[in-house]
């Protein structure tokens, strides 16, 4: 009987320990307006890093850093988010996270370019904070478990 009972509390704890790890988003926009309400709008529910360009996420990225979902908007100084979706996807640690652009041009050439590019999905600018967060939670339950 006391088998069963350390198994039952081990078993809590898995539980308990999915609610109190958040995920990791990695967070890439030049905008400083973007930048603070996507902080505010979601810090409570995922631990967030910011980067306000491509470059700086790319060398947060090989220091060994591991998000479990990036969002970059395209149009960015020193490098942009194009650029950064290949730099992710090109390394064998980037090639399962889920990267969701945001980006004011809404053209399907470039919605379809980032897609090629590896990018999961895809919200034009302006956007409500609860569709975003839908998208997050949508890439993340659909991500495997390496």
């Amino acid at each position: 009987m006391h088998k069963y009972l350390i198994l039952h509390k081990i078993y809590d704890l898995v539980l308990l320990s999915k609610y109190i790890m958040r995920n990791h988003i990695l967070f890439v926009d030049d905008d400083p307006f973007i930048g603070f309400l996507i902080q505010h709008g979601l810090k409570k529910k995922f631990e967030l890093t910011s980067c306000t360009n491509g470059l700086q996420a790319i060398d947060w990225f090989e220091k060994g850093h591991q998000p479990d979902l990036i969002i970059t908007d395209l149009n960015m100084p020193l490098v942009t988010g194009q650029a950064l979706i290949e730099r992710i996807r090109s390394s064998s640690r980037g090639q399962q996270i889920p990267i969701l652009v945001v980006s004011a041009n809404t053209d399907n050439i470039v919605r379809n370019y980032c897609q090629e590019l590896g990018a999961n999905d895809f919200i034009g600018k302006p956007f409500s904070l609860k569709e975003l967060i839908l998208r997050i939670n949508r890439q993340l339950q659909s991500t495997p478990i390496a």
